[in-house]
């Protein structure tokens, strides 16, 4: 009697792509820390100072937890695409990846909505310079993430993705959780505390 060998399995796929983003989202919350370190000594200090950090009334509540909901919509319709990805439905991928990136038009649309509804200059106070930093840099991080799920969608429009081949749509997914991640330091620092 002979033994018959099995055929090798076919050696893993790297996770440079996975690794490379999850680099990418340590640099984009060391970022943000800073800029919120820098935020919160500025606004304690003026606080401490017996001054008013913003006008009263200038910043809602409201749209900001808007974004914020509409923000945990595109996690859930994000993790629908990488389960669907992972089962082969392109069908189901694409439509999730499409929702995913709606979603986060509708976010830059509405924090468009905040900008002109806060109608203070830039140069007003230091209070209105970092609102305006911390929210562009926010809106900037978000264009990168809505770029980043267009090239997946693009790809997955290729065929490139499937069962055991879905690393792009986890990267994209990381890259995504993070931005999510930040603007719910956002939303509390700003549109929470005031």
């Amino acid at each position: 009697m002979s033994a018959h060998s099995l055929p090798a399995a076919p050696p893993a796929r790297p996770r440079t792509l996975l690794i490379a983003t999850a680099l990418g989202g340590v640099a984009v919350t060391m970022l943000f820390a800073g800029l919120f370190g820098v935020y919160l000594t500025e606004r304690s200090q003026t606080l401490a100072g017996g001054g008013e950090w913003f006008p009263s009334g200038s910043i809602s509540l409201a749209p900001g937890g808007m974004m914020m909901v509409t923000m945990l919509l595109s996690v859930i319709s994000l993790q629908w695409a990488h389960y669907a990805t992972e089962r082969d439905d392109r069908t189901h991928s694409l439509l999730a990846l499409g929702l995913t990136i709606l979603l986060g038009a509708a976010v830059v649309n509405q924090m468009v909505f905040v900008w002109i509804s806060f109608a203070e200059p830039v140069d007003a106070s230091a209070a209105a310079l970092l609102f305006y930093v911390i929210t562009g840099a926010f809106v900037a991080l978000l264009v990168v993430a809505i770029a980043f799920l267009l090239l997946v969608t693009v790809r997955d429009l290729a065929g490139s993705y499937g069962h055991g081949r879905a690393d792009g749509v986890a990267a994209a997914a990381l890259f995504w959780y993070v931005t999510v991640a930040v603007y719910a330091a956002v939303w509390f620092a700003i549109f929470v505390t005031k």
